[in-house]
């Protein structure tokens, strides 16, 4: 008799919830029930839930699981007056002609959403630390409403976070696999704890990520700084390179005509140790008599390189030595 009347009840529910599904396809927020009230529309079985799926998108596994989700947010993550209260709402598709026939399906979905927080008193008034998450599948718009408690663990920027892990399953057509990765990213967040918040909402940045933002520019700074100086360093050897090269040139062509001492070696690019002055060229001596020249003035003294002349350290290295530039 009890297993007769169980399957009894199974087989009534099953023709209640194809019933519903078949003759309602479209909901406004008027019209949409509410879990801890309407417990036969719900598509929980009867049960007082947080999730409310007219049009059993989820299915029954999958709606399970996501409740076991939601209280394990409540259990394990509180706000000041407790733990946060999530609840799911799943239409398959919003009435077109709400709220009015202009307004757009996104904007609608968060006007549904915003609408079922109030109207189901999702989260506590004190606090106001609800959170709801509803999604219009043929309309495919989705909304996280938030209470003010609540935005301050789940920012604007973390309900972004929320919808956008929720995507990639619904453009597969998995509405509950969507659904429980969206609530375990909500539970991620909540996890991260308390956030600083704008009016709007927004995450505003901390004095920890001003800091973090200074090194990494000083760091930055730093690094081009060197780079810099590394450049300027090279120029300027390559200048002083340059300029002695020039200076070589000079002084083999005044070598040339013989009437300049070599004050640098050709080879290593550096001034000789010691160099002394340049002597006067001594003066010609007059023409004696014919066939006989007379003889010519003595050159002034040079810096020694160790007992070798400048021009003899010139002229080894120019005749054994091949320079390339």
């Amino acid at each position: 008799m009890t297993k007769s009347l169980t399957f009894l009840t199974l087989v009534l529910h099953h023709l209640l919830r194809n019933t519903i599904a078949s003759t309602t396809s479209s909901w406004t927020a008027e019209t949409f029930p509410n879990p801890r009230i309407d417990l036969e529309r719900c598509g929980r079985q009867g049960v007082e839930s947080r999730i409310c799926d007219p049009d059993f998108l989820l299915g029954y596994q999958s709606a399970n699981l996501c409740e076991e989700l939601i209280k394990t947010i409540h259990d394990d993550y509180q706000s000041a007056c407790g733990g946060f209260q999530v609840a799911v709402a799943i239409v398959d598709q919003i009435d077109a002609a709400w709220p009015t026939p202009s307004t757009d399906r996104e904007t609608a979905a968060q006007y549904f959403a915003t609408s079922l927080h109030d109207t189901w008193g999702v989260g506590s008034a004190k606090c106001q630390d609800g959170i709801v998450l509803f999604l219009s599948k043929k309309d495919r718009a989705f909304h996280v409403s938030t209470g003010a408690g609540a935005k301050e663990f789940l920012t604007n920027r973390g309900v972004g976070r929320v919808l956008e892990s929720m995507k990639s399953d619904l453009r597969k057509g998995n509405v509950g696999v969507a659904v429980q990765v969206g609530i375990n990213t909500i539970a991620k967040e909540l996890s991260k704890g308390r956030k600083e918040v704008d009016s709007l909402g927004k995450e505003s940045t901390s004095t920890q990520d001003y800091l973090s933002t200074a090194v990494a520019w000083v760091v930055c700074g730093g690094i081009v700084l060197m780079f810099f100086s590394n450049s300027c360093s090279r120029h300027n050897e390559y200048s002083e390179v340059r300029e002695k090269l020039r200076r070589l040139d000079r002084e083999r062509a005044l070598a040339r005509s013989r009437n300049f001492e070599q004050q640098s070696c050709p080879i290593c690019l550096e001034d000789f140790a010691g160099a002394g002055g340049t002597g006067s060229v001594g003066s010609a001596g007059s023409t004696g008599s014919a066939g006989s020249t007379g003889s010519t003035g003595s050159t002034g003294s040079t810096g020694n390189t160790g007992g070798i002349s400048c021009m003899e350290v010139y002229a080894r290295a120019h005749h054994t030595t091949k320079i390339q530039f």
